[in-house]
């Protein structure tokens, strides 16, 4: 997704609203600092922050999209039955957050720690 110098988001597209943008963007700079700080003081900031929640609920999905689907191949071997998720860390043998960590390029090769042993794990090559 594109990004105005704000670094916000673009939210809407098509040619009319990039002419609109760009042309808002132009009267803003052409404005004295005076008159920049004089609008910034005038914006409606509950409105502002209304608007911006309601811009980041509808992009949320498509931001933890990735988080939800479980696409990794040891997933895949999971629930295909040729691997089987242990319950426990393998280091401390907790079984509060239990994850998967493999080692070097093949990713079926590993083995479950807790999240604690999970970070401080360090990748073998």
């Amino acid at each position: 997704m594109a990004t105005l110098d704000t670094g916000r988001p673009v939210t809407k597209h098509g040619h009319a609203a990039e002419k609109h943008r760009k042309s808002a963007r132009k009267w803003y700079q052409e404005l004295s600092d005076e008159e920049k700080a004089a609008y910034v003081q005038r914006r409606d900031k509950g409105a502002q922050r209304k608007a911006d929640a309601k811009r980041l609920s509808k992009q949320r999905g498509k931001r933890n999209e990735y988080h939800r689907t479980k696409t990794s191949p040891q997933h895949a071997a999971e629930k295909s039955g040729k691997m089987k998720q242990a319950h426990k860390c393998a280091v401390c043998g907790t079984t509060k957050d239990v994850q998967f960590h493999h080692t070097g390029k093949e990713p079926l090769r590993g083995r479950y720690l807790c999240a604690k042993h999970n970070n401080r794990a360090k990748p073998t090559k």
